[in-house]
């Protein structure tokens, strides 16, 4: 590795580790509450050249809420709205397989959760969000319920569908 001296010279100094992060980050701001929504990822990466190792930690999957702490809305629950943005990105996540991803868009006005994984038949679309309904043998059919009835206190309207296109989108209006 080159290391300018504090005369002005270089010189060479053996590396014995690299240390690298890449982080992704996508935030919405809420207009009506000033707070900031986000889904992070990031993976770390440390190489070790004397013992020749690698090893790879980081956030799978992130989700949170920032609000300024001088400014609060007592219109938005925030532990709620997590919630929301939990079971939605889980469910998201078990409808996908191997090669198949979850995109999370975030616009002013919505954001948008969608997974190219298995489509949602209309039969079983009708009934996601009834209470104790669930297409998985351990599911207990209380998540989307939960999260209907927060997005409807919060006057939030939100759809659920997939599209021509084989995407499912979960998609949520902030206003």
């Amino acid at each position: 590795m080159q290391v300018t001296q504090p005369d002005g010279n270089i010189r060479f100094e053996p590396a014995s580790c690299n240390n690298s992060t890449l982080n992704l980050l996508l935030s919405q701001t809420i207009a009506p509450t000033g707070g900031t929504v986000f889904v992070q990822k990031q993976l770390q990466r440390f190489d070790n050249f004397i013992q020749d190792s690698t090893l790879y930690k980081g956030i799978p999957f992130g989700i949170g809420q920032i609000q300024p702490l001088l400014y609060t809305n007592q219109l938005i629950d925030v532990e709620q709205m997590e919630q929301v943005l939990v079971n939605v990105v889980k469910n998201a996540l078990e409808a996908c397989g191997p090669g198949q991803c979850v995109d999370v868009i975030s616009r002013t006005n919505y954001l948008l959760i969608r997974n190219n994984g298995q489509p949602i038949p209309a039969e079983i679309a009708a009934n996601l969000f009834n209470p104790f309904y669930s297409t998985r043998s351990e599911g207990q059919g209380i998540g989307l319920t939960l999260s209907r009835e927060i997005l409807l206190n919060h006057q939030f309207s939100f759809s659920l569908r997939t599209n021509d296109d084989g995407w499912t989108a979960f998609r949520i209006e902030f206003g």
